[in-house]
């Protein structure tokens, strides 16, 4: 009998990443939570997680400060024993909105060692234990970025800076991933109504008003989970390198 697949969501004691764990676990995934530490958010989301029957662990850990992915590598194989799908959502924000001319140094470091560093550090010691990794399951690895890689934002520069690096990221490792059959997504999330863009609820109710975006309503979590699960299921095994947009047509040029 297969076993069930084993996810990794990091950034999933609340929010999208939360909402992606769901998905998969009512999905038949084994589910790997994490969060920056063991805060009543990520207990929640687990114990939600375990009376739906879905077999579920988590781990802590600050991705900003990652130093030697290995070890975080070694922390979650020894939850399951293996690892069928990383789902990279952890992240953070600017520290402020501000003027590109005025954005700090502060913001551009705190952005880069959680976004780009910690994240790299973990993908590539994860994958390299993946790709050793005896299975007949489908393996990937999803990057969540944001329509931000591409659309700018001038109060908000150094964080649309380091999305597009991110999104660079995930197209190197799926170009050196795809020899051993491991395929990588980028899903960027469009306006998606979360903790993190709550304090801009009325900036962008405002721009809803005036048509935002061709779907003209906030996202949801689910919205987006919805899009990960059918990527970590294998539904799309002939893909590689591709970008999915659960954005509402955010993107799409008109006039």
């Amino acid at each position: 009998m297969t076993e069930p697949p084993v996810a990794l969501i990091t950034g999933s004691s609340r929010g999208i990443g939360a909402g992606i764990a769901r998905r998969l676990g009512a999905s038949g995934f084994k589910v790997i939570l994490h969060g920056r530490q063991n805060s009543t958010w990520l207990n929640s989301v687990k114990e939600e997680l375990t009376s739906d029957g879905v077999e579920c662990k988590a781990i802590c850990f600050e991705q900003s400060n990652v130093e030697d992915g290995e070890e975080i590598a070694e922390e979650v194989y020894t939850q399951f024993g293996r690892l069928d799908c990383l789902i990279n959502n952890a992240g953070t924000s600017s520290l402020e909105r501000i003027d590109v001319l005025d954005a700090s140094v502060e913001s551009l470091d705190v952005l880069y060692r959680s976004n780009i560093r910690g994240q790299f550090l973990l993908t590539q010691a994860l994958t390299k234990r993946m790709i050793k990794q005896e299975t007949s399951q489908f393996q990937s690895v999803i990057f969540i970025t944001s329509s931000n890689a591409t659309a700018a934002s001038v109060t908000r520069a150094d964080y649309c800076m380091m999305k597009a690096a991110a999104s660079m990221m995930a197209r190197s490792f799926a170009v050196r991933l795809a020899q051993d059959r491991i395929c990588v997504y980028e899903v960027r999330p469009g306006l998606i109504e979360t903790d993190m863009t709550k304090p801009a609820r009325a900036s962008y109710d405002k721009k809803l008003e005036e048509g935002f975006s061709l779907i003209n309503r906030w996202g949801t979590v689910d919205d987006v989970a919805k899009a990960i699960e059918p990527l970590a299921m294998g539904a799309f095994e002939f893909s590689t390198g591709s970008v999915f947009h659960p954005d509402g047509g955010l993107l799409v040029p008109n006039y």
